[in-house]
């Protein structure tokens, strides 16, 4: 007989688990969590820690996702678009850092301050196609939501438009 045949199966149950729960939260292995942030336990103290975590790890992807763009308008624009205009340049941290209103107009292109636009906007006139660029240090590519999304937020524009993700690195998987 093998381990696999002497080996007894025991059916797990909600108790069983809640059991196993409780036993962590007493030796202090696992914190109970209110249901309510009124409930909490915790207080201020904790919500300005995640706050300054969140800040922090937005600034530490600020900086890739900056670096990545820089790439992308250094590196991918001359060999991909060579002799484009790029109309806009935003991040994380400052959402625009290059916007040529003006030329986003000729375009078609009216951008409200609320909206939610990719990375950068390059304009290749040759083919007269508007690049919108995602530059991903975090999150996946553009799927159909975002998409959908941007069709939505240049839905007067000229240009035809070209959807791409640019990663970190080439080894990232892609959708």
């Amino acid at each position: 007989m093998g381990y696999s045949e002497t080996r007894m199966k025991r059916r797990i149950t909600t108790a069983d688990v809640q059991a196993a729960l409780d036993g962590f939260v007493q030796a202090g292995l696992v914190r109970e969590f209110a249901a309510t942030p009124s409930e909490s336990p915790v207080g201020d103290a904790e919500s300005k820690l995640h706050a300054l975590n969140r800040k922090r790890r937005r600034k530490r992807f600020g900086k890739r996702e900056r670096a990545l763009i820089k790439q992308v308008i250094e590196e991918f624009c001359p060999r991909f678009a060579p002799g484009a205009t790029v109309v806009y340049i935003g991040d994380a941290e400052s959402k625009f850092l290059h916007l040529e209103v003006a030329y986003l107009k000729g375009l078609g292109v009216v951008i409200a301050p609320s909206a939610k636009m990719p990375d950068v906007v390059v304009h290749d006139t040759k083919r007269n196609w508007l690049l919108l660029v995602e530059a991903v240090t975090s999150a996946g590519a553009v799927d159909w939501k975002r998409r959908k999304e941007l069709k939505e937020l240049f839905e007067g524009c000229k240009p035809g438009l070209v959807f791409v993700t640019a990663f970190e690195l080439r080894l990232t998987p892609t959708i």
